[in-house]
């Protein structure tokens, strides 16, 4: 075990940054990605699961009972963007991920190996549609850098809110909890060395796609530091 002081906030550190991350998976697959493809081009990334496959270990019933405890407590509102209504639909087709053998993937008897299934796709397609969202070819960098960048973003807020001491802290969470690419060295190292312009850049852009306006405010320490020439290594 390897252990870091964090401050009391709902979900603490990683997992406030997760449900970040898997917003803008479903905001993804809402636009025009699917499953496989998230996942592969987050896994080329260096992830060692995608999260399309993670949720299906984890359990779409899961997500689904945290998901209704938030509506419950008024946390979301039904139905609003981003809110897991896609998963939701997956849940209610009898979709609980590897436990029965359908989720975003199919699993043969005994095998977790993901395999595409037909089905998801059109739940998928129908969802966009029921939306109105128009379909759209997504390259696999804009789906590693909305994942990735909205982690480094929350992260930026969460440490400005001094949930978090270090940037390093917050690395060691995402390193050893939700296995970030090591040879990327954690969301914020990471973002450090792509360079914090460019990181803020990359998030004003997605800011500007449609509905995405209010998911990718800036961290104000981020702009901040952008403003500064500092890196997230200098917040001590």
């Amino acid at each position: 075990k390897v252990c870091i002081l964090v401050g009391v906030c709902f979900g603490f550190v990683s997992n406030r940054m997760s449900l970040k991350y898997q917003q803008q998976v479903e905001f993804l697959l809402e636009e025009g990605a699917l499953p496989a493809q998230i996942d592969k081009a987050l896994k080329d990334f260096g992830f060692a699961m995608g999260p399309c496959e993670m949720a299906d270990l984890a359990g779409i019933d899961v997500f689904h009972n945290i998901r209704a405890e938030q509506i419950k407590e008024g946390q979301i509102v039904e139905g609003a963007p981003g809110t897991g209504s896609l998963q939701e639909k997956l849940y209610q087709a009898g979709r609980l991920g590897m436990k029965n053998g359908k989720g975003f993937y199919k699993y043969e008897k005994g095998s977790r190996k993901a395999v595409e299934d037909p089905l998801v796709t059109d739940i998928v397609v129908a969802h966009s549609k029921e939306r109105g969202i128009g379909r759209r070819k997504i390259s696999d960098e804009e789906i590693v850098q909305r994942c990735v960048f909205q982690l480094v973003n929350e992260a930026s807020t969460i440490l400005a809110e001094k949930i978090a001491v270090r940037a390093s802290d917050v690395d060691v969470c995402w390193l050893y909890g939700f296995g970030f690419p090591v040879r990327r060295g954690g969301p914020l190292f990471y973002a450090d060395t792509v360079g914090l312009p460019s990181v803020l850049g990359s998030i004003r852009k997605f800011g500007a796609l449609p509905g995405q306006a209010e998911f990718w405010t800036p961290s104000p320490l981020l702009e901040d530091l952008v403003a500064k020439g500092k890196p997230f290594a200098s917040v001590v």
